[in-house]
């Protein structure tokens, strides 16, 4: 057996460089997409597939570089689950940041602009939204309109429930209406009263006056006699 030569060991770089471009095109790839999956292999690809087949074929290397060979490919694949992970995180995050801004506006859009105590359906809507799509569809009136039936009866007993309430306070005005008549006419009765009471107390005063007149004077003749 010859030894193989500086010329083999280049014909044998040049038969495993096309895996390695394809290597780096496909990081480059991951890191330019949204969503990158972990389990890429050539037989999913078929463009990697026939690339590889019309590559020609690799010729095996010097006995001692079967080490540096699994070093390098277990290297490649190490850094392509690594640059695929973080690109996934990345992704992940900003979706997170975007959702939350949007989340963020429209609380304030629905703060800023509440919906009127009339608009019952988009209150409802709003309340019981259960996602940012569903919240933005309620802001915009582009939610689904709940059964009128149901509607229907809930006004209609909201409505008995007023019924009910308007009857008890005109009951109530009713009798506090015939309770201020009576307390009127107590207070006419005890006027009148108080106006006898000071005539009276005018003619008793008139009449101590003049029995006071009365005894000065016996006194009077009782001192001369």
């Amino acid at each position: 057996m010859t030894p193989s030569g500086p010329s083999d060991r280049g014909e044998g770089s040049s038969a495993e460089s096309p895996p390695r471009s394809r290597v780096s095109q496909r990081v480059s790839g991951e890191r330019e997409c949204s969503f990158v999956d972990l389990a890429t292999s050539s037989e999913a690809d078929p463009g990697s597939g026939q690339a590889s087949r019309m590559s020609p074929p690799l010729q095996p290397g010097p006995p001692g570089d079967t080490t540096s060979d699994t070093e390098d490919k277990s290297d490649s694949a190490r850094r392509v689950t690594l640059e695929s992970l973080e690109c996934l995180l990345h992704f992940q995050a900003s979706q997170r940041e975007h959702d939350l801004a949007d989340l963020a506006r429209l609380v304030a859009f629905s703060l800023s602009r509440p919906a009127m105590p009339s608009d019952r359906v988009q209150r409802d809507a709003v309340l019981s939204a259960a996602s940012i799509h569903e919240l933005g569809d309620a802001l915009r009136h582009q939610f689904a309109s709940p059964d009128s039936s149901a509607v229907i009866a809930d006004m209609r007993s909201e409505l008995q429930v007023a019924q009910q309430i308007n009857s008890s306070l005109t009951r109530r005005l009713d009798t506090q209406s015939a309770e201020l008549a009576d307390l009127r006419s107590q207070l006419n009765i005890m006027t009148l009263e108080r106006d006898r009471l000071l005539d009276l107390s005018k003619q008793s005063d008139a009449f101590t006056a003049s029995l006071r007149k009365n005894v000065a004077e016996l006194e009077a003749q009782a001192a001369v006699a």
